[in-house]
């Protein structure tokens, strides 16, 4: 970060946490939903000499980075349809995809959270559908992430990255897909989800390369 009195703690961290923070040093810490701002995790500590400043919510954080100097602002350069692209993607998965996997998770597999997670997706939506509508449109979104990766795959060579919005760069989304990917791949409590990201290969391939490029210490999934 810039300035040697400041130090960010990310807590409760996930590999799509870290890959937006791109190269700006933080260290890790524990926590729980209950002591984060906005009652979920990942949050980020952002010490100021003796004073401390608790942020919640990835696009929260990202926005207060970049504001003050600590992040670069990787869509800054984005056309606006090009934004509105990566904010659409974003959008479909934090806002659609994330709480049919919540729903996979909390109300298949822990029981004990039955009633507070369907409570919390009912308003969402993802709670008033049955499962075979679940896994239609969880199919639908991963079908279209598909996509796009594939097209994004036919402009590059050999091993090389690619990107969401087909570009020489990743952007804010980039982050976002690549989160999601690992998190259905590494999480047990999933087996539905992860065996639909598991039968594309582009969308493998794309996190593998991410990951060899900025988590080589990282055990493979």
């Amino acid at each position: 970060m810039s300035g040697d009195s400041r130090q960010l703690n990310l807590v409760g961290s996930s590999q799509g946490r870290e890959a937006s923070l791109g190269r700006l040093r933080y260290t890790l810490g524990g926590g729980s939903p209950p002591s984060a701002p906005k009652g979920k995790i990942a949050y980020v500590e952002i010490h100021h000499g003796d004073s401390k400043e608790i942020l919640g919510d990835t696009a929260l954080i990202i926005r207060a980075l970049i504001s003050n100097g600590d992040l670069r602002d990787v869509n800054a350069t984005l056309a606006p349809v090009q934004w509105a692209h990566d904010l659409a993607v974003r959008s479909m998965m934090e806002d659609r995809v994330y709480f049919y996997g919540v729903r996979e998770k909390m109300l298949l597999v822990g029981w004990l959270a039955r009633r507070r997670v369907t409570v919390g997706l009912h308003g969402p939506g993802a709670g008033r559908l049955t499962g075979e509508e679940v896994l239609t449109f969880q199919e639908e979104a991963w079908e279209a992430v598909n996509a796009l990766l594939s097209k994004a795959r036919q402009s590059v060579g050999g091993d090389g990255l690619f990107w969401i919005l087909g570009g020489s760069e990743p952007t804010e989304v980039d982050a976002t897909m690549y989160g999601f990917i690992v998190g259905a791949l590494v999480c047990d409590a999933a087996p539905v989800t992860a065996d639909i990201v598991k039968a594309y290969p582009t969308v493998i391939q794309y996190a593998e390369r991410i990951h060899e490029r900025y988590f080589p210490d990282y055990q493979r999934w």
